[in-house]
């Protein structure tokens, strides 16, 4: 029963100016350790973070890489951010684990929430209605004036994506749902972590996953009757 609890808990955690589409920028820098992920990669520039997503979203036939300037002079996205919209509810206990749960500013779908802090904030109105993940309030969206907006696409969404691009909106692709194994889905928080500046915390958090996942895998495969 631990296991199911454990494996449900962890599968349903982990189940975007301007992107950089050419790797184009200096190799130096030091890299982020990234154990299982096989999605992205973070080099730490001391002034900036390069964020590099391999496979954004299903089809994509180019790499994404993201600058995250922690000083308001790069030409990158200025972090820590403020606000930050989700599409999908694998994001949203990451932002309770890193301390900033109220960063959130809207979701499609409020009402299927299932993250306790942030169902409750919807409740009380303090999150917007941003329509549905596959069908996005574009207005609604360009008002809750995000720093970020995270997405994940399986192709019908690119257009609305696109378009709130356009109007000046920062999306970056979370890619989690890609991952072939549930580690590489939760090392995911890396990223998020990423653009709150909290790259040690999330790294923290996701060692904490990590330790106690291999320790019921371990239990798991010392239990000698498994019901049929």
């Amino acid at each position: 029963m631990r296991i199911f609890v454990w494996l449900l808990l962890v599968s349903t955690l982990w189940s975007c100016d301007t992107p950089i589409r050419q790797k184009d920028h200096p190799s130096q820098g030091s890299p982020v350790i990234v154990k299982y992920a096989e999605g992205f990669s973070i080099m730490d520039h001391d002034s900036h973070l390069l964020v590099t997503l391999h496979r954004p979203y299903p089809g994509a036939d180019e790499e994404i890489t993201y600058r995250l300037d922690r000083s308001s002079d790069g030409n990158g996205i200025a972090i820590p951010i403020d606000r930050i919209v989700c599409t999908s509810t694998t994001h949203l206990p990451a932002l309770t684990m890193l301390g900033v749960p109220h960063s959130l500013v809207g979701f499609p779908g409020v009402t299927y929430i299932s993250d306790t802090v942030q169902w409750r904030r919807a409740q009380t109105g303090a999150l917007a209605e941003l329509g549905t993940s596959s069908q996005l309030d574009v207005e609604r969206v360009v008002s809750t004036a995000p720093d970020v907006v995270m997405a994940f696409s399986m192709g019908s969404e690119m257009h609305q994506l696109d378009k709130l691009a356009e109007l000046g909106m920062k999306i970056i692709y979370n890619g989690d749902y890609l991952e072939p194994s549930i580690l590489g889905r939760a090392e995911w928080i890396k990223v998020i972590g990423a653009l709150y500046d909290r790259l040690d915390m999330a790294d923290s958090i996701f060692n904490t996953i990590e330790r106690g996942y291999l320790a019921l895998m371990v239990d798991s495969a010392q239990i000698s009757h498994r019901p049929t």
